[in-house]
């Protein structure tokens, strides 16, 4: 009869082989960025267009990495964009609190 340890080993490599690592933060922005996605498996590319909303892209490899490219490049955008903002939403406060007003609002 196996051990429980051995059973427990064989119960997480099942998972990993099944699930992937659980330690990848699929569709995670900075993840990908990070990446080079055309050389990523099509059944990781899947999981990561699943994550993001796009869990029925449909395609071949090329396809799917044009997907997945266009997606982290808005979401980059977005990000940058409200980056911007919150920047000049204080700049507008520093300058109100530079010119004398006591209160910003």
């Amino acid at each position: 009869m196996p051990s429980m340890a051995g059973v427990s080993r064989a119960i997480v490599a099942t998972r990993k082989l099944l699930l992937g690592d659980e330690s990848t933060p699929w569709g995670d922005l900075d993840h990908l960025l990070a990446s080079d996605l055309s050389q990523l498996p099509v059944s990781k590319i899947r999981r990561h267009l699943g994550c993001r909303g796009d869990p029925t892209a449909t395609g071949n490899k090329r396809e799917l990495v044009a997907l997945l490219t266009a997606s982290v490049e808005r979401e980059r955008i977005d990000r940058e964009a409200a980056r911007e903002g919150a920047e000049r939403k204080f700049r507008a406060r520093a300058d109100l609190e530079e010119a004398g007003a006591v209160y910003s609002v």
